[in-house]
């Protein structure tokens, strides 16, 4: 909705310099909220509802290694999503052993898809070294 009335104010402005900051402004909103045509012209009701996903992005039995976790963490920022590790105890310490994610279904499955493409290439660089 406040795209809508951004779109709209830059439509009848009085000078171009208003027209331009409420067009810029929209553009914003419509970055940081990763925002699509359909939604803005239902109004914003009409978009993807995050939702935590059932399958975990990354498991293990033990201590995941730190890069990946590194990659996960970056790609959930970038993607506009949340990763989060669950831990289990093993004598004393507690490890990592699982990640989850929690975001949009769209922004998941890409970050999903980029995890292991970028988890192989590493994988595959670092044998070959």
């Amino acid at each position: 909705a406040k795209v809508q009335m951004l779109r709209a104010r830059a439509g009848r402005a009085g000078t171009l310099a208003e027209a331009e900051a409420a067009a810029r402004a929209a553009e914003e909103l419509i970055a940081k909220h990763r925002l699509c045509e359909a939604e803005i012209e239902a109004g914003g009701g009409a978009g993807e509802t995050p939702r935590e996903e059932v399958d975990p992005l990354w498991s293990a039995q033990l201590r995941a290694p730190t890069w990946h976790s590194m990659l996960a963490c970056g790609l959930a920022i970038h993607y506009g999503c949340f990763c989060y590790g669950e831990e289990r105890r093993i004598g004393r310490k507690y490890i990592a052993v699982r990640y989850r994610l929690y975001g949009r279904p769209s922004d998941v499955s890409i970050l999903r898809y980029m995890f292991a493409w970028l988890t192989a290439e590493i994988s595959r660089l670092s044998e070959a070294e």
